[in-house]
């Protein structure tokens, strides 16, 4: 669930700095068929740029303003989202019961989600009824369909529907053309990719404007176009204020709105664009790139850089649910299967799977833990491998607070995390030659705290 919001929160914040900036610098600006396709790629880039990793230079930069202090070792900055149901602490400490105030809200992310999603199918479904119950007629590549009695003329996709009994001859054929054009220029689909952005984040404001710019935008182009062919401009509007209705109920159809009537008939008052104000559109490319490192996904590191963890019988339940998230930030899953404490609260005994991609998966338990037991995993990009097999001398080399610093290359980046009991993350220390994965060390060194 954490990693549901997190990716909501960010594509909704991406959304509104994409829509702010074109609102501020290219709403007013006649390049139409332009803005049309800024408006598509603000949905894709809105929803795909949290998903995309963030260049790995980029990456490193980030990482040096998160070094560990060399006098006194701190925590990586982490958030524990994953779900702990699988730990099963066996501690005498009564749990103290909270409001799982997560859950709370993702179930009413749910019921808004599956409300717009029930709302967008009865629109289709109603659509579909007024195809299947009413007269209609082919006309080329376009489906008529006339029922008797709706609010006002409407297309969707190749289907145009007008009662054509409501209408004089002229205004007939000029409500055919303005809605021929809806259906050649598709605009169909940036109506229904808007409204899926609602479904996905309906509680979103920006979303909802979004939608309205869309909507506005693809009249514009229409009136446009129809002007540009010859029609009578004052005629048009004249025309418009006689179709245009208070309200439709079809949102996914492209419709006469007459909330809309006031800025359409601005638009064709305004002067064209000239070709020298066109420079603004430039300015998207460093603003997409600026948001794509503010809301991308860390770069994953490098598959080359050992990677190794270390659990003792210091090691805490809160010490493990941190160990996951370290593994999940380092593109690994780490399951814990079985989490025992004894009557002194230290662990006592451990199951736990180690998860590596397309590396496979190790499992590895540990019974009777004594202080100095350990139980490890090690991944690098030619082996993977769980156990005990840690000896004082990498101890020594763990212990070494030169090497809890981040911002080295791949190659030598070492220790990320560090504390009395455990320790995850990308470390310098290699495995002696001829030490199995099972063998047990000696006794390492009383781990820094």
């Amino acid at each position: 669930m954490g990693e549901l919001f997190l990716y909501l929160g960010k594509s909704g914040l991406c959304l509104s700095l994409l829509l702010l900036f074109f609102v501020i610098f290219l709403q007013k600006e006649t390049f139409l068929k332009l803005n049309r396709w800024i408006l598509v790629a603000n949905i894709l880039l809105a929803l795909t740029l949290p998903l995309l990793e963030t260049p790995s230079w980029f990456s490193n930069i980030v990482l040096t303003k998160t070094e560990i202090s060399e006098s006194k070792p701190e925590f990586v900055e982490v958030a524990p989202t994953l779900d702990n149901k699988n730990i099963t602490p066996m501690s005498k400490k009564n749990p103290i019961k909270k409001l799982n105030w997560e859950a709370i809200i993702f179930l009413i992310y749910l019921i808004g989600f599956f409300i717009f999603l029930l709302r967008f199918l009865a629109q289709l479904f109603s659509i579909f009824l007024l195809i299947i119950f009413n007269k209609k007629e082919q006309k080329g590549k376009i489906f008529f369909i006339y029922p008797r009695g709706i609010l006002a003329p409407f297309s969707f996709f190749s289907f145009l529907f007008i009662d054509r009994n409501a209408y004089d001859s002229s205004t007939f054929q000029q409500i055919i053309a303005h809605e021929t054009t809806h259906i050649q220029q598709r605009h169909s689909w940036d109506i229904l990719l808007s409204e899926l952005l609602i479904i996905i984040q309906w509680f979103n404001p920006f979303a909802w404007w979004h939608r309205k710019l869309v909507e506005t935008n693809l009249e514009y182009l229409v009136d446009q176009n129809l002007l540009k062919n010859g029609v009578d401009k004052k005629t048009y509007q004249y025309n418009l204020l006689q179709i245009a209705v208070p309200n439709y109920p079809y949102s996914l159809a492209t419709n006469y709105n007459s909330s809309l009537l006031k800025k359409r008939i601005m638009m064709m008052q305004q002067k064209k664009s000239s070709t020298a104000q066109s420079w603004k559109y430039f300015l998207l490319a460093p603003v997409i790139l600026v948001i794509w490192m503010a809301f991308g996904s860390p770069h994953s590191k490098d598959i080359d850089t050992p990677f190794i963890s270390i659990i003792t019988a210091d090691a805490s339940e809160e010490d493990i649910l941190k160990t996951q998230e370290v593994y999940r930030k380092m593109g690994e899953t780490l399951v814990v299967n079985e989490l025992k404490f004894d009557d002194n609260d230290r662990l006592s005994s451990l199951n736990i799977t180690s998860i590596s991609g397309d590396k496979g998966e190790c499992t590895s338990s540990m019974d009777g833990f004594e202080s100095y037991n350990h139980l490890i995993y090690e991944r690098s990009s030619r082996k993977f491998g769980c156990g005990s097999f840690l000896s004082a001398k990498n101890f020594e080399m763990i212990g070494d607070t030169k090497n809890w610093k981040f911002g080295l290359p791949p190659a030598a980046r070492p220790c990320a995390v560090i504390r009395s009991g455990w320790l995850a993350g990308p470390i310098t220390a290699r495995t002696p030659a001829g030490r199995s994965p099972n063998s047990h060390g000696s006794p390492p060194p009383a781990s820094p705290s």
